[in-house]
């Protein structure tokens, strides 16, 4: 989970890749930051939306729209869990796909 070593040994070239170094840790803790609490607060709000949709489904007030909201609650909660999951692992990993190549033709690009 850091950035990639940067030689701050040599004297002419440390006060040019350093800036550039400091700037990228800022960036990448700001990723990584924003996607944990991006995807906490998705997770939490959406499980307390559907905690209050079972505690109340005797209630058939507007039941249609009770379960618009509990069906948009499953798929924000299920694209919290696969997408941003995936996004999460790949900013430890400089946007790089971790997986293994998907491309299974002879010459593909690399990525």
């Amino acid at each position: 989970m850091s950035a990639p070593d940067v030689n701050l040994s040599n004297a002419s070239s440390s006060s040019s890749d350093a800036p550039l170094y400091y700037t990228y840790q800022l960036i990448f803790s700001f990723k990584l930051v924003f996607y944990v609490l991006l995807m906490a607060v998705t997770i939490v709000g959406n499980s307390f939306i559907l905690f209050v949709l079972f505690r109340q489904r005797k209630q058939f007030n507007f039941w249609r729209v009770n379960l618009f909201i509990f069906h948009l609650a499953i798929g924000d909660l299920l694209v919290a869990l696969t997408s941003m999951s995936v996004n999460l692992i790949s900013v430890p990993s400089h946007d790089r796909w971790l997986f293994g190549s998907l491309c299974l033709a002879k010459n593909c690009p690399a990525f």
